[in-house]
């Protein structure tokens, strides 16, 4: 009995330490937004990983868990993007959605976080806190603690009419607004990706040969843009972008994710979703 009370204390002893530092990580991020924003309760989780990483299957099915679980989630929206890495492709299999983009962005947190190097699988939450991706019960925790907090600012994502029935880009402009009667004194940067929702792969070597893997929201393409103050008002920013359509990949199973971040903290504030068709 005595065995038994020492590691029930332990493991509680843990789940506290996790959620303190959970808490502690999401404790810079800014004060609850005003009220007049239409934008529900958001968590943007970034999924960093590979195929040809053998621990990175459950780090997956982590991710997909949580786009499954948003139709019945009151609290919220969790926007998942997978990012596929590059630095597996010389171990024996190339990632057919790695990009050295991916990459980058990652490194960019790790000087965020403090760290040296970087690893798959890793999640980052809403930009301020990053932990090893198979790690479910501490991405529950984090993904229930960023969903506690209000959007910022209010993001909307609009598609420009093509004049081809078949299309091979995209032309879009994001909009970044306030609350009625809130000036737009901080600085952001917005995150647009191109997001395949759905995508199985084959892989016939490396870590994972022999294995079908399944993967949600990849993103195929994305860009990071400053936003830039409008000369006409100063509670909307606007952006344009444009994006190469994916070859082989149909219409419906593409979707953009728009995140704007606080360009002072790197922390999420506002989030949204448009689907292609």
């Amino acid at each position: 009995m005595g065995r038994f009370h020492h590691q029930k204390k332990l493991l509680l002893l843990l789940l506290f330490s996790i959620g303190a530092w959970i808490s502690l990580r999401f404790s810079t991020m800014p004060p609850a937004a005003a009220q007049g924003l239409p934008s529900r309760n958001f968590a943007v989780v970034e999924l960093f990983t590979s195929e040809g990483c053998s621990s990175c299957p459950p780090a997956d099915e982590v991710l997909s868990g949580f786009v499954s679980q948003n139709p019945s989630r009151s609290s919220g929206e969790v926007i998942a993007l997978g990012f596929h890495v590059d630095y597996w492709d010389r171990l024996g299999w190339k990632d057919p959605f790695s990009s050295a983009a991916a990459t980058r962005r990652q490194h960019a947190y790790a000087s965020q976080f403090g760290n040296d190097q970087v690893y798959t699988p890793q999640l980052v939450v809403n930009g301020a806190i990053g932990f090893v991706g198979s790690k479910k019960t501490l991405a529950e925790k984090a993904v229930e603690r960023a969903l506690t907090l209000s959007p910022q600012v209010h993001l909307a994502i609009e598609r420009a009419p093509s004049t081809s029935s078949s299309p091979k880009s995209l032309i879009v402009t994001t909009k970044l607004s306030k609350a009625p009667g809130e000036a737009m004194a901080e600085k952001y940067q917005v995150l647009l990706a191109l997001v395949q929702k759905s995508a199985t792969t084959n892989v016939k070597q490396g870590e994972n040969s022999g294995l079908q893997l399944r993967h949600v929201n990849v993103v195929r393409d994305f860009d990071v843009q400053e936003a830039k103050q409008s000369s006409v008002s100063n509670q909307s920013i606007q952006n344009s972008w444009q994006f190469r359509l994916p070859v082989g990949v149909s219409v419906q199973n593409l979707e953009l994710v728009a995140v704007a971040y606080d360009a002072q903290s790197h922390q999420a504030v506002g989030a949204t979703r448009l689907a292609v068709q």
